[in-house]
């Protein structure tokens, strides 16, 4: 009889899965950031990079379970611009918003532990960036 030997768990950088698994698809993604449910970005990379505390915190009530958890516009820094975010659909575990002019679009996902804000942009359609983003947080949560 032969033994069999654990499956040996491959680990990779968390900085080279979001470049493998979000940045390099074709989804028009330009940031990322990973907060923990107390709005402190424990990651981010690219246009998301420079948003502090008090900028997450209104993401995070999109999120909460009281009615308070409804808001009409968010804002974030956006290469170091203000952008100003209305969510188009809300779910128990996602947030999808266009700011005015279509320029940036938002695509968050929530986890038991935090959540994932990314920033799409034209020309690729957001469709195609919620279905990538979506099918990451699929990942993350098994």
């Amino acid at each position: 009889m032969m033994e069999s030997s654990p499956q040996e768990t491959q680990h990779i950088p968390w900085d080279e899965y979001i470049q493998n698994k979000l940045l390099s698809s074709e989804c028009g993604l330009t940031g990322v950031a990973l907060l923990t449910k107390k709005g402190v970005c424990v990651y981010s990379h690219g246009t998301l990079a420079n948003n502090e505390k008090q900028d997450w915190d209104l993401l995070i009530k999109l999120f909460s379970d009281s009615d308070e958890g409804a808001v009409s516009k968010l804002s974030l820094l956006v290469d170091d611009t203000s952008v100003q975010f209305q969510p188009i659909k809300t779910t128990l575990a996602s947030v999808y918003g266009v700011c005015i002019g279509n320029t940036h679009r938002l695509v968050a996902c929530s986890f038991p532990l935090g959540v994932l804000v990314c920033i799409n942009e034209p020309p690729v359609p957001m469709s195609s960036a919620v279905k990538i983003v979506e099918e990451f947080c699929a990942r993350i949560r098994i």
